[in-house]
């Protein structure tokens, strides 16, 4: 595959918690790509296992750049990677994931090509110790404003560690939400994949590890919670776009699903809590609209 000879520089964001286990895997598949001008930031949040002197050996041989933050939460170590990129293009890996070596070349070509600011790409899914689950490409649906608007609770897909996109588009209202701990890549895809175009690579960028400690790390509990705030957060950001009826149907749906889960938990309470919250978010909200 031909690179433009131009070669535009790419940081690779990495974030860490706690995943000792995974992280040297994780940096060593960023420094094998096969691009030509790259850089990669490793931000740990906090962690208390050897990760700390993992990513200390990778620096010390200059590799990578690290930086830490204080329990920050994903959305804030990955707000600490952007700040210090200098890359004209952002890739972002967790660091229980893997990029396959021409990950970044060949997206940084396709997003040339098509003259896109943002893409993401298809994954190969792992589970546990490197036992292949699937091949299926994953997210499969082209993620565009209409998607978030018909899927307000996600789409189940695997976006960070695939995503990547033009530093110059982000501002301040479209970084990471730092109040999420959960959901918080659909919150930031809602502000990047606005228009009708075909962002979805039609190839296998990435290997998503699946385990235990990513499973239970968003609780029901807390997906519910933060669903709130993502929700409201794309009723605010979009609400010139989003007609009355359409926002009734948006929330409905939210709500639906939130619902369904306070009822597998068995918490009357929480559902009635859900139902005060987006009728509270649709009376906020409706009078933005231009």
């Amino acid at each position: 595959m031909k690179i433009d000879t131009d070669c535009p520089s790419v940081s690779i964001i990495i974030i860490n918690k706690n995943y000792g286990k995974f992280i040297s895997e994780a940096i060593n598949s960023a420094i094998k790509q096969d691009y030509c001008n790259f850089e990669i930031i490793v931000v740990d949040d906090g962690s208390t296992d050897e990760s700390a002197s993992i990513i200390k050996g990778f620096a010390d041989e200059g590799y990578i750049q690290s930086f830490s933050t204080n329990s920050r939460g994903p959305s804030g170590a990955r707000n600490k990677g952007i700040k210090n990129a200098k890359g004209s293009y952002l890739a972002f890996l967790d660091s229980d994931d893997m990029f396959l070596p021409d990950k970044i070349s060949s997206q940084v070509f396709y997003m040339k090509s098509n003259e896109l600011t943002a893409s993401y790409s298809k994954v190969q899914i792992w589970l546990q110790e490197r036992v292949a689950a699937s091949d299926n490409p994953i997210p499969s649906l082209n993620l565009s404003f209409e998607t978030f608007l018909k899927k307000p609770l996600g789409v189940g897909g695997y976006l960070m560690s695939t995503m990547m996109i033009r530093r110059d588009l982000l501002t301040s209202t479209q970084q990471f939400d730092e109040k999420l701990t959960c959901g918080e890549d659909y919150d930031f895809a809602s502000r990047i994949f606005l228009l009708k175009k075909k962002y979805l690579q039609d190839k296998i960028g990435s290997i998503i590890r699946i385990h235990s400690k990513n499973l239970s790390a968003n609780s029901e509990m807390v997906f519910n919670s933060d669903c709130f705030r993502w929700v409201e957060n794309f009723l605010t950001f979009h609400s010139n776009h989003i007609s009355s009826k359409e926002r009734f149907i948006y929330i409905f749906r939210a709500w639906l699903g939130c619902s369904k889960i306070s009822v597998k938990r068995f918490s009357i309470s929480s559902i009635l809590k859900d139902l005060r919250f987006f009728k509270l978010v649709f009376k906020l909200t409706r009078n933005n609209r231009a």
